[in-house]
């Protein structure tokens, strides 16, 4: 199935959306980006289900990291005339609040995505990690 260009741009600005806004740390905007029973398979392992479950979580974020997320724009694929997926890579770089930085993570998302009453939202969202500097990395650049 071909996606439209009306589609495609609402499905690529909820990559962009979700990816701005953890970076600027408003988590109940976050959250609301996913149907209510998303899925978010973060890349530690942890499988988070429902809103409110992404949002208790993204909210225990450690305060003084922040993050700066750079993504792709996503190869959408649509399942169906409310359905679609999609995969986009990214590259986060992490700093603390004192401005140490602790090296960039790459990896990619792998997205299902919904469309409920007129709007796309995050079905599922799987990340995965293909680098992450290793702690003694972390120690050696401070």
């Amino acid at each position: 199935m071909s996606v439209s260009s009306k589609d495609r741009t609402a499905i690529a600005e909820l990559g962009a959306a979700y990816a701005v806004l953890l970076d600027q740390g408003r988590f109940a905007e976050v959250a609301s980006l996913f149907v209510e029973d998303g899925v978010l398979h973060r890349a530690d392992g942890t499988v988070l289900i429902g809103r409110a479950n992404i949002l208790g979580a993204q909210s225990k974020r450690e305060p003084s990291l922040r993050t700066v997320h750079h993504v792709s724009l996503p190869l959408i694929d649509l399942l169906g005339p409310n359905e679609a997926k999609a995969v986009s890579n990214f590259i986060a770089v992490t700093v603390r609040a004192d401005s140490a930085s602790l090296g960039p993570a790459m990896g990619y998302f792998e997205d299902r995505y919904r469309r409920v009453a007129q709007t796309w939202r995050l079905s599922e969202r799987r990340i995965h990690l293909v680098y992450r500097p290793q702690p003694a990395t972390v120690e050696a650049s401070r």
